[in-house]
Parts: structure tokens; C-alpha cells; sequence
């Protein structure tokens, strides 16, 4: 079917490197995911008080790493390092939802995580400017817009080193 196309849209360098390399007659076009940038802009004044918030914007599940952000939450409550975990978004099943709460009271940190489930427009942007830091703990990602629109709000950002993610903030050497 690549053959057929006259040209194909890709969503990073990365994309068009692989892509490139399987289908060399390809015509390859990159074409990045965008941001709202009217809706996602950095909040204004001081840092609140109290513990950190912690947002973590995507599918809740083991490939998006939450099970991971479980553990991390738990280890900083036990070592005295308080942070607040605000979750936006579901869990593919409902079997997989409970589990992830499950989890989040075997751990003991259900009182740190707010599990808001799907959040968009201008709640979703209310989250980002609520966050002191952006984690995205993923085992796989295409092309993470919650990294651009965590940039965007200037939330330092903690993430996992998969493909596509370390490309989003290299400058790509046309040499």
C-alpha cells in the first residue's frame, strides 16, 4: 500500500528514518502533531504551598507507565517526601481500571493520587496550570502531544527515554 501513495505524512525524523529505510521509493513528509496555543500557556504568579503536584495526562495502564507512577508515589510518601499525583485519564477496561486503583491502595497512596479520569479543554488546561511538574513515564509513544503541551505551560517535564520523545528536543542536523 506505501506504493500506491504519492506521499505519506510522518510524525517525527525518527519516523521518516524507519519509514525510509523500509520503503526507500516512499515520498516522506514530516508533519508534527501541534499545540493549542491559545489554551496551553504558562500560569501566572508564585508556586502554591504545600507538596509538588505531580500531572500525568494519558491511558492508565502498564504500557503508559502509570503502574510505575504508583511506585514512585509510594516511595517518595515513605520516604517523607510528600507529592500530590493528579492522573487525567482511563484505563482501557474496567478490569484494568480497578486494578490500577487496586494497586494504588495496596500501596497505601490512594490519599496522593487524584484519579480525575478524562479531562479536556479548558479543565485539562486548568490541570497543567494546577502542576508543578509533567511526568510521562511510557513504554511506548508515537508522538506524545502532552509533552508539547507540557512545554508549552512551562512545567519542568520527567519522562521516559523511548523513541520519538529524546527527537523533540534535539535540533535535527540538516549538515
Amino acid at each position: 500500500g506505501m506504493g500506491l501513495a504519492d506521499t505519506v505524512i510522518v510524525l517525527s525524523p525518527g519516523f521518516a528514518r524507519q519509514f525510509g529505510e523500509m520503503f526507500p521509493a516512499a515520498r516522506l513528509v514530516v508533519v508534527p502533531n501541534v499545540v493549542e496555543v491559545d489554551r496551553f500557556h504558562p500560569r501566572e504568579g508564585e508556586r502554591r504551598p504545600g507538596p509538588p503536584r505531580v500531572l500525568a495526562v494519558g491511558r492508565l495502564s502498564r504500557e503508559k507507565g502509570v503502574w510505575d507512577l504508583l511506585e514512585v508515589a509510594a516511595r517518595l510518601k515513605t520516604q517523607g517526601k510528600p507529592a500530590q499525583f493528579i492522573l487525567c485519564g482511563l484505563a482501557e477496561t474496567p478490569e484494568e481500571d480497578r486494578a490500577v486503583r487496586d494497586r494504588a491502595r495496596e500501596l497505601q497512596v490512594e490519599d496522593c493520587v487524584d484519579f480525575r479520569g478524562v479531562v479536556r479543554g479548558d479543565a485539562l488546561a486548568a490541570s497543567y496550570r494546577e502542576a508543578d511538574l509533567f511526568y510521562l513515564p511510557s513504554y511506548a509513544e508515537i508522538f506524545p502531544t502532552v509533552v508539547l503541551e507540557s512545554l508549552s505551560y512551562l512545567l519542568p517535564l520527567v519522562t521516559t527515554d523511548v523513541p520519538v520523545i529524546p527527537e523533540m528536543f534535539t535540533v535535527p542536523d540538516h549538515g
